[in-house]
């Protein structure tokens, strides 16, 4: 009998992160040994395997260190070369650096023996073809085949999507979908050797990086306490590299990635959220933010999306988005969230307070007032008072506030909650973008105001 298939545990994996690439490998840089190992561009993974060897033997793994966000520094030591003590004297260092479109590993190996050691290094990579959401569902890779050209080894998936590895020195065998790369080296004594290789990625990716300097990349942090300092240095740096912009939008409109590996993508709560949380440091991202989700913003009613007139996105992806079980199937932009036009409306009020210039506000205010009409007469659809939500289509998401999972809403005694639900912290949230609403068009000569300050009150 077969085991059933689980969505995979992340919690002891080596992670390389640069938008819209990310890499998932043990702590001692092999890749393939759990089910969410990979080298993922958007929302496929292209290389599910990953395999060094010094002389047909792995080394010994020593230590790894974590340099930043998209550097990795593995240490081992090559134990079958033997010397005139017990210690090993061939050291491996291998250094992996992530960029947007490329991942680049430098293998150095030290020699500490008085006499020349000569081998074979060996890397092993195994290409594929995987939708991020078969990942996310535990379901077996799909191997595709790789192709030798003249300089260099590549493999296209079936969306698109590219991986193109180069090596210089080396020699390459492809078979279906393993290549080997293989370096002879001589290694004089107390003396080391480098060789290197990358993998270009490119293709059909929805997002890209965004190009521009983050806001806080010249802040700098003192504290009483130096790891207070390091940890706020390691968490702006993760930040940075979640900054992604959709393609087809302007390169300033940047947002946060709601994370990864499975959230790599704009979702609304997620995106206003962070961008809400980082306001002390620049309102770039806020604007940013702001306008990609403005740009989308629903002016039609269509169930199967869940698109209303003024409402903003949950998620945008490549294509569409299909659980394990199957119980669950999201078009590729979905607006399936009660809580981030309430989000949104909040944000631009808290950006125009921490300082985004009022001419870009001034451009989103028809949108503040759309979103501001939906949470009157779409999301409080029976007149109740209160903002709920239901799925009719039998495939959305049966829950749509920050607790979305199928069985995160239950009554005391673990009966699933049916819809239509009204979440308490929903109701804050549309208390407060009332209110912020109000100062919006008050401040800028829209009408409206008086009507959703009586609004809130109602509410509260």
């Amino acid at each position: 009998m077969s085991e059933p298939l689980m969505q995979p545990w992340l919690h002891d994996r080596s992670i390389l992160v640069s938008a819209p690439a990310q890499v998932w490998a043990d702590s001692d840089g092999t890749i393939g040994t759990r089910a969410i190992d990979g080298i993922f561009f958007g929302d496929r993974r292209v290389f599910s395997g990953y395999r060094f060897e010094l002389g047909d033997v792995e080394p010994a793994h020593v230590a790894t260190e974590r340099v930043d966000s998209a550097t990795t520094r593995i240490v081992a030591l090559a134990r079958q070369f033997s010397g005139p003590t017990a210690d090993p004297r061939v050291l491996v260092e291998r250094r992996r650096t992530l960029t947007p479109g490329r991942l680049t590993e430098t293998i150095r190996v030290a020699n500490a023996l008085p006499t020349p050691v000569e081998t074979t290094l060996r890397v092993a990579l195994v290409a594929a073809d995987d939708d991020m959401q078969a990942v996310k569902g535990g379901e077996p890779s799909v191997p595709v085949d790789i192709v030798a050209s003249e300089h260099a080894w590549s493999a296209v998936g079936a969306t698109g999507t590219r991986a193109t590895v180069s090596a210089d020195g080396a020699r390459g065998d492809a078979q279906g979908p393993v290549l080997s790369l293989m370096w002879d080296i001589r290694i004089p004594a107390n003396e080391l050797v480098t060789v290197s290789w990358r993998l270009d990625l490119g293709g059909t990716s929805l997002v890209d990086a965004a190009q521009s300097d983050a806001e806080w990349a010249d802040v700098q942090v003192r504290t009483g306490d130096p790891r207070v300092g390091r940890w706020l240095e390691r968490s702006l740096s993760d930040l940075e590299k979640l900054r992604m912009v959709v393609r087809t939008d302007h390169a300033d409109q940047e947002f946060l990635a709601a994370g990864a590996p499975w959230y790599f993508t704009l979702f609304g709560r997620d995106s206003l959220w962070a961008a809400r949380f980082m306001l002390p440091l620049g309102t770039r991202l806020a604007e940013g933010t702001l306008s990609t989700l403005a740009e989308r913003q629903g002016t039609r009613t269509v169930p199967e999306t869940a698109e209303q007139p003024g409402k903003i996105l949950h998620e945008l992806r490549a294509a569409t988005v299909n659980d394990a079980t199957g119980n669950t199937v999201l078009p590729p932009l979905y607006y399936g969230t009660i809580d981030a036009t309430c989000l949104w409306i909040s944000l631009l009020a808290e950006a125009w307070d921490w300082g985004m210039p009022e001419d870009s506000i001034r451009t989103l205010l028809p949108n503040l007032e759309a979103a501001l009409r939906w949470m009157d007469e779409f999301g409080d659809a029976d007149g109740d008072g209160f903002l709920e939500y239901q799925d009719v289509t039998g495939h959305g998401l049966a829950n749509q506030g920050w607790k979305d999972s199928s069985d995160s809403v239950q009554w005391n005694d673990g009966t699933l909650a049916q819809g239509p639900i009204a979440l308490c912290e929903v109701q804050g949230y549309a208390y407060k973008a009332a209110l912020d609403g109000a100062r919006l068009l008050e401040h800028f000569g829209r009408p409206g105001a008086q009507h959703w300050r009586q609004w809130a009150a109602e509410l509260k």
